[in-house]
């Protein structure tokens, strides 16, 4: 309401309705999250009063969930705006951060062909505070950065580091045997 008074002592109203309109609710989930390099991630909506929805990469419609590859590492925001009937506009961002995987590869100082029954050491490179698992044949044989054994096959080791971020990277290594020479006395 507006009243408005001139130098004369004359007096004028006037009034204006004002409508208020709903914002429309909208949430993006997760509101953080942290990812590895290489991993799928899925962000939803869930929401109120929307009509149609407007993704930070510029797809339009009613997808209330999508998927997204992890390409790059960095800490990257998503963000979907909700668009009601009215034509109000209400937005909500996810924060991704995505790790690298831990840098690795097996070392053989001695080589990866050996004698029957000789003794073979391997060493995983990572950092001081990845977590290794050595395994042969599918099972756990060691949890250090270094495994030592006799080699009595050829067979395949494999190395799985896991870094501080709890991201996994795999090498495997083929350790040759060759037979030990037959001895006739």
């Amino acid at each position: 309401k507006l009243q408005v008074t001139d130098v004369n002592g004359c007096e004028n109203t006037n009034q204006i309705a004002i409508q208020s309109r709903n914002l429309p609710g909208i949430l993006l989930s997760p509101d953080s999250l942290e990812v590895c390099l290489g991993n799928s991630f899925t962000l939803s909506i869930n929401n109120q009063n929307v009509n149609s929805y407007s993704w930070f990469d510029g797809l339009a419609g009613n997808l209330l969930q999508r998927t997204f590859e992890a390409t790059t590492t960095g800490s990257f925001i998503y963000w979907v705006e909700g668009i009601n009937s009215f034509g109000c506009v209400s937005r909500d961002t996810a924060f991704i951060t995505v790790n690298a995987l831990p840098d690795i590869f097996i070392l053989a100082p001695g080589g990866t062909t050996v004698c029957q029954g000789e003794e073979i050491t391997l060493v995983g490179s990572g950092q001081e505070d990845d977590i290794y698992e050595w395994y042969v044949n599918g099972l756990l044989v060691n949890n250090t950065s270094t495994y030592t054994f006799v080699a009595d096959q050829t067979t395949d080791v494999s190395l799985i580091v896991t870094n501080v971020a709890g991201c996994q990277q795999t090498d495997i290594i083929t350790i040759n045997v060759l037979d030990a020479p037959e001895v006739d006395l």
